[in-house]
């Protein structure tokens, strides 16, 4: 466009849509361009107005162009007119966009705000949970007994602290790791416990005496110490459990210093241990008026040497197998207690043993075998309800000199190997079932002096028993022999019937 020509001679500026209709230079609110409102103002730097700013751009008429004449004169006297006003009136439309500008900030703090309040209420409410389960498991670590080892399970600390901080705040200690996770000390109880595991279910009697009435404990270092909290536990045992406080009204020898405070060797005077303090060796507890079971703990006493519960009433006792647990025994007398049951075949364990009392009791079942126990010089079985064939003798077994069955109801015949048994003295089968004859080996029982085989179903001849003039010897005899003439020649007595 040509700058210099006159306004009204500028050819019109081109018009995208021929249909756009002339608004004769009136503006939105429908009033001449003079009093129009002044345009909004915004904060940046006003531009200066020119007549281009103001003119709509229209297809030109012949009435358009007289009007576009007249209209420099109207654009500037309607400046004069906004300028005056300005300066008396600050325009509204300004107010408006700050007011505007403002409730824009004010909504921006507001989100701002309830951004801030919505992101604390979050972390209280994380907070609130984290205390909620701590609490949970606190009350979950006392309730499991507020062991050690559920404590440390749980993340507890496993030890008190020893002191409460005094000065300022200051930074938590810091420890290096340990190789294994520490431990909570044993107790008491769980150690003893676990000695006598192998005897469970525990008394809890004794176990009350033994962990919170009696204040003996064994000396630190000692290396019987585990022992003697059995063997303390078997002797406390014994007395609950077989009328203990009535036994020295029945046998006044018996000593009252039973469940004291000092070391189980003292707390009975018939035959003192030598050792004493330290393990018993010598349990004799004969006829002082035992009443009851004898606990299993008493035969896991394996530094017994001698055990004598004789003329007791343990009539709920049995012998148990774990007697092959007493294998320092040399002594063992059980007779006329009562017990009942069978005689466990782990007996033979016990190859130390020299005299065997299980005589005047009420033992069923078969006669175990004895092959083992050579030391054996005493076997006494008799009074019984065993039954069976009486087992072989070894060849070494040369120390027995005391064979009594009699009395009970073995059957079979009387075995060969009996001639083994060249130290014998007294030989008692009678009472019994046998059959069959007497065996021609008991001619090498050259040392015999007592021979009892009455009652019985034996037949045959009878050998020539041994004769030894400087033995007394006796002979006992039914009459159930073709040939009883051997029989008187050898100063046997023959009974009537078999």
């Amino acid at each position: 466009m040509d700058n210099d020509a006159p306004f009204d001679e500028r050819p019109a500026a081109p018009v995208a849509n021929s249909k756009v209709e002339s608004r004769d230079v009136e503006m939105d609110h429908g009033l001449p361009i003079d009093e129009q409102p002044a345009p909004p103002v915004n904060n940046a730097k006003p531009k200066d107005h020119s007549i281009m700013d103001t003119i709509i751009v229209h297809k030109v008429t012949p009435d358009v162009a007289q009007e576009r004449r007249k209209l420099p004169q109207q654009v500037s006297s309607a400046r004069e007119t906004r300028t005056i006003e300005d300066q008396t009136h600050p325009p509204e439309p300004l107010e408006a966009e700050q007011q505007q500008q403002q409730r824009s900030n004010e909504e921006e703090k507001e989100v701002e705000t309830t951004d801030n309040s919505r992101i604390c209420n979050g972390k209280k409410r994380w907070i609130l949970i984290a205390l909620v389960v701590i609490v949970i498991v606190a009350i979950l670590g006392g309730a499991l007994g507020g062991s050690s080892s559920t404590r440390a399970a749980l993340g507890f600390p496993t030890e008190a602290p020893t002191s409460f901080p005094t000065g300022s705040p200051s930074q938590a200690p810091t420890f290096p790791p340990s190789e294994t996770p520490s431990q909570a000390p044993t107790t008491l109880r769980s150690k003893v416990e676990g000695i006598l595991r192998d005897y469970e279910p525990l008394d809890e009697q004794t176990m009350d005496w033994l962990l919170e009435t009696s204040t003996w404990e064994p000396d630190p270092g000692d290396p019987n110490g585990d022992y003697l909290w059995l063997e303390r536990y078997a002797m406390a045992f014994l007395y609950f459990s077989t009328n203990g406080p009535n036994w020295a009204i029945i046998n006044s020898n018996i000593n009252n210093n039973w469940l004291s405070d000092e070391a189980a060797c003292t707390w009975f005077s018939l035959e003192p241990t030598l050792d004493c303090p330290g393990p018993v060796t010598s349990l004799v507890l004969k006829l002082i008026g035992l009443q009851g079971s004898l606990p299993s703990a008493l035969f896991g006493l394996s530094a017994l040497t001698k055990l004598d519960l004789a003329r007791n009433q343990l009539t709920e006792s049995s012998i148990p197998d774990t007697i092959q647990n007493l294998q320092n025994l040399t002594f063992l007398d059980l007779a006329s207690t009562g017990l009942s049951g069978s005689i466990p075949a782990t007996i033979q364990s016990l190859t130390n043993l020299e005299y065997l009392y299980l005589n005047g009791n009420s033992l069923t079942g078969f006669m175990p075998g004895h092959r083992r126990m050579t030391n054996l010089r005493v076997l006494s079985y008799w009074g019984n309800q065993l039954t069976g064939p009486i087992p072989r003798f070894g060849n070494n077994m040369t120390n027995l000199v005391d064979l009594q069955l009699y009395g009970n109801r073995l059957d079979g015949n009387i075995p060969a190997s009996i001639g083994n048994l060249n130290s014998l003295t007294r030989l008692s089968l009678n009472t019994n079932r046998l059959t069959g004859s007497i065996p021609e080996t008991v001619v090498q029982l050259s040392n015999l002096e007592w021979l009892s085989l009455y009652e019985n179903f034996l037949q045959g001849p009878v050998p020539k028993l041994p004769d030894n003039p400087n033995i007394e010897f006796n002979c006992f005899l039914g009459q159930c022999y073709s040939n009883l003439t051997n029989a008187v020649a050898a100063r046997c007595i023959i009974y009537n019937g078999c």
